[in-house]
C-alpha cells in the first residue's frame, strides 16, 4: 500500500506493468526468494481481482523470469571418494553367491570404463561383441547407448588382468559367465548381466542400480546409484 501511494498508483486497480514494477522493486530492495515473489504476485492478483490480467502479461512474465534466473536453485552434486569403493572391493567377498559376483563385476566394469549404468545393459558375451583370448577380454557394446548416434558409436572395452584378483575384471567376468551358465535361456543367452532371482531375464537399469545401491551402502557411501 505504501508503495502504491509513493508511486501514485491506483491501489485497487493497478495496471499489469505497474504490478511488474512492484515485483521488481520488492525483489531489489528486500532480496526476497523467487517463491516469495510469486506469493506477492498472487496476493496482488487476488486482492485486485486481476488473476486473468497479471499472469499472462508479457512484462510480468519477463520480470519473474529475470528474478528466477538471478537466483538459480542450487543443485547439490553427489561426489564420493572412489577409493572407498576400491578398498571395499579389495576385501574378500563374504560368500560366493551370484549376488556377490554380479555386483562386484558390475562395479569393477563401471570403475574401469567410466561408463553409465545403462551401458552395462548393452554388453554381450557372444561374437562379434565379445572375445576372451588368454589374458584379455574385449567387449563391444551393442547399439543403444545414450552417447551413440548415426555417425558415432561407443568404443570397445579392452580389459586386462589386475594384480589384485579381487579387482581383476577378467576374473570376475569369467566367474559371472560360469556362475550364470545354468540360468541362461535362449532369450538371455547373449547378455552379460541378467536377473539373479526368479525368472531369468536381461538386467534392467533399475536392477543394476539396485546392485550398486548395496555396493555403495557396504562401502559406507551416502549416494545414489545414479552417481556411479
Amino acid at each position: 500500500m505504501a508503495w502504491c501511494r509513493t508511486k501514485e498508483i491506483n491501489l485497487k486497480s493497478p495496471r499489469p506493468e505497474e504490478v511488474a514494477q512492484f515485483l521488481a522493486d520488492t525483489f531489489l530492495k528486500e532480496g526476497l526468494a523467487y517463491s516469495t515473489i510469486l506469493v506477492q504476485k498472487s496476493a496482488v492478483a487476488t486482492f485486485c481481482g486481476m488473476k486473468d490480467d497479471i499472469s499472462p502479461n508479457f512484462l510480468v512474465k519477463q520480470i519473474l523470469k529475470a528474478i528466477h534466473n538471478s537466483k538459480p536453485p542450487n543443485f547439490k552434486l553427489s561426489v564420493w571418494d572412489v577409493k572407498q569403493v576400491v578398498d571395499w572391493l579389495k576385501q574378500n567377498p563374504k560368500d560366493d553367491s551370484l549376488f556377490e559376483i554380479v555386483r562386484r563385476t558390475a562395479t569393477i566394469l563401471l570403475l574401469t570404463s567410466s561408463r553409465r549404468l545403462h551401458d552395462l545393459m548393452l554388453l554381450r558375451i557372444k561374437e562379434p561383441y565379445f572375445t576372451d583370448i588368454w589374458r584379455e577380454i574385449c567387449l563391444w557394446p551393442v547399439f543403444g547407448a545414450k552417447t551413440v548416434n548415426g555417425s558415432r558409436r561407443q568404443s570397445g572395452w579392452k580389459l586386462l588382468p589386475n594384480e589384485d584378483s579381487n579387482l581383476c575384471p577378467v576374473k570376475w567376468i569369467r566367474l559371472l559367465i560360469q556362475a550364470t551358465k545354468e540360468r541362461r535361456t535362449d532369450k538371455i543367452d547373449g547378455h552379460l548381466f541378467n536377473s539373479i532371482r526368479s525368472t531369468p531375464k536381461p538386467a534392467s537399469r533399475t536392477m543394476i542400480g539396485g546392485w550398486m545401491r548395496y555396493v555403495l551402502k557396504d562401502a559406507r557411501i551416502d549416494a545414489t546409484p545414479g552417481s556411479c
